[in-house]
């Protein structure tokens, strides 16, 4: 009876506990930082002076604030039609940042596209 009694109240409770650790991974799935993770990639990469900084202006493209990335060349949820993001693929036929720089890495790519496919937002950091 006393076994009964245990295992009526701690299989609901180990239930309910594990059931609530995987509803709190997922809803606290964060979505990319433009600030913190999306941002330090253009202005280190793209908006250096001679490219496109505000200065520089190539192509009349400024990549230093979400606004000058944004407004121009960052279609959000498409990156596919999106100009910026499509010149960042190593198969472009304009290639950027173009030789002698160094190309971004696979995963700053990636970042960058599941910045825009989340609707390329300027959201508050956690």
């Amino acid at each position: 009876m006393y076994f009964k009694i245990i295992i009526l109240v701690f299989i609901p409770i180990l239930f309910f506990s594990f059931t609530n650790n995987n509803i709190k991974t997922n809803s606290s799935k964060s979505n990319v930082c433009f600030e913190y993770e999306i941002l330090p990639i253009f202005k280190n990469n793209c908006g250096i002076s001679g490219c496109h900084n505000a200065d520089s202006k190539k192509s009349g493209y400024v990549l230093t604030s979400f606004l000058s990335i944004t407004e121009k060349g960052i279609i959000p949820k498409k990156p596919e039609k999106s100009p910026i993001y499509q010149v960042l693929l190593p198969n472009s036929s304009k290639p950027m940042p173009p030789k002698p720089h160094k190309s971004l890495r696979n995963d700053e790519i990636e970042l960058i596209k599941k910045w825009i496919v989340e609707g390329a937002k300027k959201e508050k950091c956690q």
